[in-house]
């Protein structure tokens, strides 16, 4: 998915890719290859990550090793709360927020800085599970496209079976936390580990 908007003005731009990862640590793991392969075409890369992210991956002594090669990799903050998932990384209402929060604190930035001839995104990348970011671009008319660090077979399975729970035709449960699922799991085990007859 990508979006370009009218042309821009003849004057000089320096190219500028925003990499936009979810604040999520696989996530940021892929896309830090994504924007190390832009970099190596001679593309300055904006590398958008969280503190705790970077402090869990080590992201600043990569980028600056990688500087050191002659990449042109920034890293830059996003400035948000640190999410709480004391009740289990399947906390819903948790990932709502951490998406609420770094769509919110990109589209103020982006908002910002498309203004700004020196810091103007050329062009923003960013992760499927932020759309947010990718509607912000495009709202300030910066051309935007979405990377999904996923195969195209898991996102479509996703999609599909999400489908089908909407129309009723497939009921699973909401988490591995749900009741439903527990006692489904106890039962199987309980089946499973009961001996063979013949």
């Amino acid at each position: 998915m990508g979006s370009i908007p009218e042309e821009r003005s003849k004057e000089e731009v320096t190219p500028n890719v925003w990499v936009v990862p979810l604040a999520f640590l696989s996530h940021v793991r892929c896309f830090l290859q994504f924007a190390k392969l832009l970099a190596s075409h001679n593309l300055p890369v904006t590398f958008f990550c969280t503190k705790w992210d970077e402090k869990s991956l080590g992201l600043q002594a990569t980028i600056e090793s990688w500087r050191g090669e002659g990449l042109d990799i920034r890293l830059r903050y996003i400035e948000m709360e640190e999410p709480n998932f004391s009740a289990g990384a399947d906390d819903f209402q948790e990932w709502k927020l951490v998406f609420q929060r770094q769509e919110g604190w990109i589209d103020s930035i982006l908002e910002h800085e498309s203004v700004l001839a020196h810091s103007r995104p050329t062009c923003v990348i960013s992760d499927l599970w932020v759309p947010g970011v990718h509607e912000s671009a495009v709202k300030y008319r910066v051309p935007a496209w979405v990377f999904s660090s996923l195969s195209l077979c898991y996102t479509g399975s996703a999609a599909y079976i999400s489908q089908l729970q909407d129309k009723g035709i497939l009921k699973l449960p909401h988490s591995p936390l749900d009741p439903v699922c527990q006692s489904v799991s106890i039962h199987q085990s309980s089946r499973s580990a009961a001996p063979a007859s013949f």
